[in-house]
């Protein structure tokens, strides 16, 4: 599915922990999108990772480690999503 988003030139954003990803706040909301969620406890696979448009995370303050991953698709997508 990611070759049948990209031909009809729509994002596909993964999520990781890394320096290389960016907020999940600096991308406009859009219509249509695709976002790859890993597990909890590895992530995204590297191969999918190297596939995505670009790869975000969410800035977690205080002292939690991590987000369940149904709670930051969540977020996620609730900021990505353009209000029609």
């Amino acid at each position: 599915w990611f070759d049948l988003f990209f031909e009809h030139g729509f994002p596909v954003y993964g999520t990781e922990l890394n320096e290389e990803a960016v907020s999940y706040r600096t991308i406009e909301p859009q219509s249509i999108y695709g976002l790859v969620m890993g597990n909890e406890g590895n992530g995204m696979s590297a191969e999918l990772l190297k596939r995505t448009t670009k790869n975000l995370y969410i800035p977690i303050v205080g002292q939690a480690e991590s987000l369940n991953v149904a709670v930051a698709a969540g977020v996620v997508m609730f900021s990505l999503t353009k209000a029609e």
